[in-house]
């Protein structure tokens, strides 16, 4: 990673994090969250059965049993291609995910919306939403490990999409408010961003740094893509 794409993935992670605190203290501090319950009424308009069917297959893909195998998918695929620093990036961005989702519901404490009854019960906290964070936080890393390559653009596209679809259907469900959803891509854009910026100088460390020569060029890249 470039020093000026280090230096943009460090002022990502502050101004997300800075996101994400204003978000807490407004919602959660300061009780301005009519709008949330608003979102959420006008959303029970949109309701019916067949497009219920489908937003319960979508909200499936944010969940530990598609997660899971997707993130193993990923660090493995990175191996294959010999970037171990990718495969760690995408473990740690799931992993720091989940375990950021488990700490921050019980601190927080914030009980599930009400204004209609969702089509399951919840027990844990709704803040921030753990299938926003985790989805959000391996759609990200994704999209830094394509970022300097020909793929981005439609990686990003593809993440955007999985990542905004997730978190609609968490709302759609009526088991979580906009504002929890995004804390969930504020706090996942935080951590990911914050995590490339830390790994970026081991990745560029671990290769050599001479690439003049043409066959030594493509070894060397791809020594040290990772």
């Amino acid at each position: 990673m470039p020093t000026a794409d280090r230096r943009a993935a460090v002022v990502l992670a502050l101004c997300a994090l800075t996101g994400f605190a204003v978000l807490t203290i407004l919602v959660l501090g300061l009780d301005v969250d009519g709008w949330d319950s608003a979102a959420l009424r006008a959303v029970k308009h949109l309701h019916s059965a067949p497009l219920t069917t489908v937003i319960r297959d979508i909200t499936a893909l944010g969940g530990i049993p598609w997660v899971v195998p997707l993130t193993a998918a990923a660090a493995a695929a990175a191996l294959l291609l010999r970037r171990p620093r990718a495969a760690a990036l995408v473990v740690l961005a799931f992993a720091g995910g989940e375990l950021l989702q488990l700490g921050f519901k019980p601190l927080f404490g914030r009980a599930r919306p009400h204004v209609f009854p969702p089509p399951e019960h919840i027990a844990n906290a709704a803040y921030p939403s753990g299938h926003a964070l985790v989805s959000a936080s391996l759609a990200f890393a994704l999209v830094a490990l394509c970022w300097e390559g020909r793929w981005r653009v439609p990686v990003a596209v593809l993440a955007a999409l999985y990542v905004v679809a997730v978190g609609f259907s968490r709302v759609y469900l009526g088991v979580h408010y906009p504002s929890d959803v995004l804390a969930g891509w504020l706090l996942g854009a935080a951590w990911v961003a914050g995590l490339s910026a830390v790994l970026a100088p081991i990745r560029r460390r671990s290769g050599p740094q001479d690439t003049s020569a043409g066959t030594a060029g493509v070894n060397d890249r791809g020594r040290t893509a990772g």
